[in-house]
């Protein structure tokens, strides 16, 4: 229901072709920005915690979708 800056929530993100990971992401900032007459929330997080399996999929994902040439 509220978004408060200081909470820790669990960010599940789907990576196409690679695979589903859940990490746990500090709410560092909120705010809401306006766009063409509409308005959107905007959540600045951080990450906590990650394990090594998240990093590889991230890193994954990078290498097969993006311009990245090593996992560095």
């Amino acid at each position: 229901k509220y978004l408060i800056p200081g909470m820790v929530l669990n960010l599940t993100t789907s990576f196409p072709m690679v695979g589903e990971i859940t990490i746990p992401v500090l709410v560092k900032r909120i705010g809401v920005r306006s766009e063409r007459e509409k308005d959107y929330l905007v959540v600045g997080t951080e990450y906590q915690d990650i394990t090594k399996t998240s990093r590889n999929v991230i890193g994954q994902y990078l290498l097969q979708f993006s311009n990245v040439e090593t996992l560095a």
